[in-house]
C-alpha cells in the first residue's frame, strides 16, 4: 500500500486479511515520509505504530463507558479500570502493527454500543453499532464473533417490542443496521471471492510439517492438564515447542510471544500475580452469577456469554489449527476485559457488605491487583 498506493494483487500468505488497519498505517508512514529527507524504510516504518498505539489507549474511555453503561458502580469500574490500564496485552498491543488493537477497538465499541442500544434502542446507537462492526470486519475479519453478542440482545429487544405490540421501529432499525453494516464489513471478502474465486471462510493455513505444528500431543496434554513447571521453565512463550493452552495463555497474557532480555526475578513477579488475579477473576465472576442479583442483566450474563463466544471460538480454533501461533491471547482478549468487569463488581459487592470476611476478601483483591500494576509497570517501564 505504502510503496503502490493499491491493493495487493493476490491473496497469498497474509494479504487475504481486510486492510484497513493496513490502509491507516500506509497514509500515516507516506505522511511521516514527506518531512523525512532520510528515507530510511526501518526507521519510517515505526510511524506506523501511531495507528494501534492509539486503538490502545482508547480502549480504556471505551472501557470506562461500557463499565458505566452496564450500572456499575464508580469504585467497580475503579477497580476494573485498575486491571486493565497495567495489563501488558495493551501495551504488547500498542506498538504492534498488526491489526489487532484497531480490531479490539472497534469490537469495543460494538460491545458498548449494544449494551447502549438495549438501555436505549435509538436508531443512533444501532448505527453506531453498524459502523463498529463494519469497519472492525474490514480491519480483521474474526471481529463477526462480536455478533454473537449483539444478536440474542436484538432478540430480547424485539421479543420485548412485540409484546408492547410496537415491533415496527425496531425492525426498521434492523434494517439500518444491514444497510450499514454488511457492505463496510463484507466489501474486501466479495472482492477477493469475484478477483481470485476464494471461499468466504478462507485461512491461510500452515502445513502439519510447520516446526509451529502441535497437533501430535494428545488432547489431555493440550487441553486437560496446567503443567505448572511449565510456567517458569521456560520463562517465555515458545511457540515452536510449547503445546499446552491454559500455560500459553498465562504466560501469553503478560509477555506476548516475545523473550526479553531479564532476569527471571523481574519477570517471575508479573507471572505469578497476573495467574493469581486470573484464578481471583474466575471465582469473581462465579460470584456476580450467583450472588449479585440486582447487577445489570448484561453485566451478570451478558458478560458470560460474551466470555463464553470468545473462549468456545478460541478453543475450537485452536482444535482445527494446533499451531503453537493459534494459542496466543490475542484471540481472546475481550475475556481479559470480562473477567475485569467481574472484578470490579464482585470486590464492590464484597466492600458493601461490610463484614470482616467481605473486607478481607476486599482488601486481598485490590492487593493483587496492585502488585500487578506494580510488576507490570517495573517489568516494561525499566
Amino acid at each position: 500500500l505504502f510503496a503502490t498506493g493499491k491493493l495487493p494483487q493476490t491473496y497469498k500468505y497474509q494479504f487475504y486479511h481486510p486492510p484497513l488497519n493496513a490502509i491507516l498505517e500506509a497514509i500515516v508512514v507516506k505522511v511521516f515520509s514527506w518531512f523525512q529527507t532520510n528515507q530510511d524504510l526501518h526507521q519510517l516504518f515505526e510511524a506506523a505504530k501511531i495507528i494501534p498505539c492509539f486503538a490502545s489507549c482508547a480502549l480504556l474511555p471505551v472501557f470506562y463507558s461500557l463499565f458505566r453503561e452496564l450500572r456499575m458502580s464508580p469504585r467497580a469500574t475503579a477497580l476494573a479500570l485498575a486491571v486493565l490500564a497495567f495489563q501488558p496485552t495493551f501495551f504488547l498491543f500498542s506498538a504492534s502493527i498488526n491489526n489487532d488493537s484497531l480490531m479490539l477497538l472497534f469490537y469495543m465499541i460494538a460491545v458498548l454500543y449494544t449494551v447502549r442500544w438495549y438501555n436505549e434502542p435509538t436508531l443512533k446507537n444501532i448505527l453506531m453499532i453498524a459502523l463498529a462492526i463494519g469497519f472492525g470486519m474490514s480491519t480483521k475479519f474474526s471481529v463477526l464473533t462480536v455478533a454473537g453478542f449483539t444478536a440474542p440482545v436484538f432478540l430480547l429487544t424485539l421479543i420485548r417490542r412485540m409484546r408492547e405490540k410496537n415491533p415496527l421501529p425496531v425492525v426498521g432499525q434492523f434494517a439500518a443496521f444491514g444497510a450499514v453494516c454488511l457492505p463496510l464489513g463484507l466489501w474486501y471478502t466479495i472482492r477477493n471471492h469475484i478477483l481470485f474465486h476464494i471461499p468466504f471462510d478462507y485461512i491461510y493455513t500452515l502445513s502439519r510439517s510447520d516446526e509451529l505444528y502441535c497437533g501430535n500431543r494428545s488432547i489431555a496434554e493440550r487441553l486437560l492438564t496446567f503443567p505448572i513447571r511449565q510456567l517458569i521453565v521456560p520463562l517465555y512463550c515458545k511457540p515452536y515447542s510449547d503445546y499446552n493452552i491454559w500455560v500459553y495463555i498465562a504466560k501469553c497474557a503478560v509477555f506476548g510471544e516475545y523473550s526479553f532480555e531479564r532476569s527471571a526475578m523481574a519477570a517471575l513477579p508479573l507471572t505469578l500475580s497476573n495467574l493469581l488475579l486470573i484464578g481471583l477473576s474466575i471465582l469473581a465472576a462465579i460470584y456476580v452469577l450467583m450472588r449479585c442479583k440486582e447487577t445489570h442483566l448484561l453485566a451478570r450474563f451478558g458478560l458470560f456469554w460474551l466470555w463464553l463466544i470468545q473462549m468456545g471460538a478460541y478453543l475450537a480454533f485452536n482444535l482445527q489449527y494446533p499451531f503453537g501461533c493459534t494459542m496466543d491471547v490475542r484471540y481472546i482478549v475481550p475475556t481479559i476485559i470480562v473477567g475485569a468487569a467481574y472484578l470490579g463488581i464482585a470486590l464492590d459487592h464484597l466492600k458493601d457488605r461490610n463484614t470482616p470476611a467481605a473486607n478481607l476478601l476486599f482488601y486481598f483483591g485490590v492487593a493483587v491487583i496492585a502488585v500487578v500494576a506494580a510488576a507490570s509497570t517495573l517489568f516494561y517501564a525499566t
